[in-house]
């Protein structure tokens, strides 16, 4: 996974809370493990805290640590070592992280903690209803869940999710899917207040490395869009195989279960996976999760347009 810790740690940092530049995120801690930064008091290690050069890492002789530095390295910490961030490592396992991969976490950074309100997801709005009392109808009325402003693997099935079931009262209901050019893929009836909606993905025609959009809509005479349109693309075949790559490389590092995630989290960041992310990443918080984990869930939900969810994480 070459670069993508570099680049990811490079513009999470510009936005850490910290006095000094963090150059190191801990990824591993069992046992007893201290980090004193520089100008403060020792801490507990956690897993995601995020630490800058010349901070130390002291690990007791039952515990083990391992931290993720800004080049891309991985630096495992043997039990009842010292370990100085940004100097010449001593007695650690180093293990280089690379496939070629390349993050854009610039939006994350000029948003000092969260994305921009020109990060937010933004919904292309859906035909218009020709019925008045419907006219509200739509990100106020209708919430998508799922897919909405996120990639996602082409699995042999899709469930498509949204919230206001209630508003799903038109005559006619039905679920639309349209390909880039907005082309009708599919047009499917559901059910009046349903939530949810799942079918094979080659009868909706979805294929691999593409854009689609998605909407509700009464199909009585024709269509007549209820919502506004809902974007999402679909991985690639390429993009797929080298997915599975790099995550089985995370997977066989000698760190945490919780260090893995936030790794694996990264590599769904990139390809815009952003619901598979905070999927990955929504244990760690439940567990007391870092500031690092929460400004990437805050990101992740932003990007969905699932503001309600983004607020927990201010």
């Amino acid at each position: 996974m070459k670069n993508f810790i570099r680049l990811m740690l490079i513009a999470l940092f510009v936005s850490a809370p910290l006095a000094a530049r963090a150059s190191a995120v801990l990824i591993d801690a069992k046992g007893t493990v201290n980090v004193t930064i520089p100008g403060k008091k020792a801490v507990s290690a956690r897993v995601g805290l995020e630490i800058p050069d010349g901070s130390v890492v002291n690990v007791g002789k039952s515990g083990k640590a391992s931290v993720m530095l800004d080049s891309g390295s991985v630096d495992q910490i043997a039990a009842g070592s010292s370990y100085t961030v940004g100097a010449k490592a001593k007695g650690v396992t180093r293990t280089e992280l690379g496939s070629g991969i390349a993050l854009a976490m610039n939006e994350l950074a000029a948003g000092k903690g969260g994305p921009t309100v020109h990060g937010m997801v933004k919904e292309a709005r859906g035909p218009a209803s020709k019925l008045p009392a419907l006219d509200a109808l739509g990100s106020g009325g209708l919430r998508a869940i799922y897919p909405i402003g996120t990639a996602i693997r082409l699995r042999s099935s899709i469930s498509f999710r949204w919230e206001g079931a209630q508003q799903v009262s038109w005559p006619a209901p039905a679920i639309v899917v349209d390909d880039a050019s907005q082309k009708h893929l599919a047009v499917k009836a559901i059910k009046p207040q349903s939530s949810e909606f799942s079918a094979q993905t080659k009868e909706l025609g979805l294929t691999a490395g593409g854009k689609f959009t998605w909407y509700l809509a009464s199909n009585e005479k024709g269509v007549v869009g209820k919502t506004s349109r809902f974007e999402f693309t679909t991985l690639s075949a390429a993009d797929e195989r080298a997915l599975d790559a790099d995550v089985a490389k995370v997977k066989s590092l000698d760190v945490s279960g919780e260090g893995k995630s936030l790794l694996v989290a990264q590599l769904y960041y990139q390809r815009g996976m952003y619901d598979d992310m905070v999927r990955e990443l929504a244990p760690l918080w439940q567990k007391g999760a870092t500031p690092f984990v929460g400004r990437l869930l805050k990101f992740g939900y932003s990007q969905m347009g699932r503001g309600k969810e983004a607020a927990r994480f201010e």
